[in-house]
């Protein structure tokens, strides 16, 4: 132990040096028994062997207090570039280095949306055809159904079971069926002709679904309220047969040989009636296979067209819940 006599010895040996200025050495001691600590303030202005001989006389008294103000020192290049790399690798350097890598030029977004344009473009159209066609399978769905239960609803009231000729009845006239056939669909307006009160609209050309050419369709209408148009085509007999007509390929054509001759074929039609609806009324298309088609009233039953151009393909897909239009666009 060091009394307090002999740390006053130390201090006027260093205070006599001339040469060296002074180092402030702070001793905090009430007895001959304890000393407080030595600091030494501004490690740069003091001398080493001062510092050594402190440090010394801490060791032996087992207090190595000595505080060394470090704020000064140039880190070692090892430690330097340790606390560099825990500094890169720190989650907020590293999100906001993200974050400024992540950033896009404007010719980048530029160049981005011309791609989403064009591909746009190319897409957007095929789903609004699609949508579209789906809207005009729902209504052709609903078109079926109506109709059906009107034929259903007047065989009810009549009290007949089989027997579609009470209603369809080949000595009436078109005019004549279809203001008894009206009367079964609620709020529906019948159209005689075109020249009745507010009827032009409802006449007008349909093409067929698989060919060029179609039908005028100029027979006596009914016209539900949701648009659906409803033309009725009475026939004089439910036995009828063509001898002129032709060979036909699948979607109704004539087929010819190498000449160009048709081979002649013979065409027997059971039906009473023909009932041709349209599911949008006057909107386009208005094409066989799309938004118009063909019932044939049987004496029995209603039954869809089975020849192509009159939409007999999509017909049946519909039915069968194939969802699917075959036609060819004109």
């Amino acid at each position: 132990m060091y009394n307090k006599r002999t740390l006053s010895n130390y201090t006027n040996i260093f205070l006599n040096e001339n040469s060296l200025p002074s180092c402030p050495l702070n001793f905090l001691s009430s007895d001959n028994q304890s000393v407080g600590n030595a600091s030494l303030i501004a490690p740069y202005s003091c001398h080493p062997e001062l510092v050594s001989d402190s440090n010394e006389m801490q060791k032996q008294r087992g207090q190595s207090d000595v505080q060394h103000d470090m704020t000064n020192y140039p880190l070692p290049q090892s430690l330097a570039r340790e606390r560099e790399v825990k500094k890169l690798s720190s989650p907020f350097t590293l999100h906001s280095s993200l974050k400024r890598k992540a950033a896009f030029t404007l010719a980048e977004v530029l160049i981005t949306l011309g791609i989403i344009g064009v591909v746009a473009a190319m897409t957007i159209p095929t789903l609004v055809a699609k949508y579209k066609e789906k809207e005009l399978i729902t209504k052709t769905k609903k078109a079926y159904s109506v109709i059906q239960n009107a034929v259903l609803l007047a065989k009810s009231k009549n009290d007949i079971i089989d027997d579609n000729t009470f209603l369809f009845d080949p000595s009436k006239t078109s005019a004549q069926v279809a203001e008894d056939f009206s009367q079964y669909f609620n709020g529906a307006k019948l159209c005689l002709d075109r020249n009745s009160n507010g009827c032009k609209d409802y006449y007008y050309d349909v093409k067929f679904a698989t060919k060029e050419g179609g039908y005028s369709l100029n027979y006596p209408k009914i016209i539900l309220t949701d648009g659906t148009n409803i033309s009725v085509a009475q026939q004089r007999s439910c036995y009828r047969v063509n001898n002129t007509d032709c060979v036909q390929d699948s979607n109704g054509n004539c087929v010819t040989d190498a000449d160009g001759n048709t081979t002649p074929a013979t065409a027997i039609h059971t039906d009473c009636a023909s009932l041709y609806f349209d599911v949008n009324g006057a909107k386009l298309p208005n094409q066989f296979g799309r938004d118009n088609y063909k019932l044939k009233v049987l004496t029995n039953s209603i039954k869809g067209s089975d020849w192509a151009p009159e939409g007999a393909t999509s017909l049946k897909n519909i039915l069968t819940g194939k969802d699917k239009l075959e036609y060819i666009k004109f």
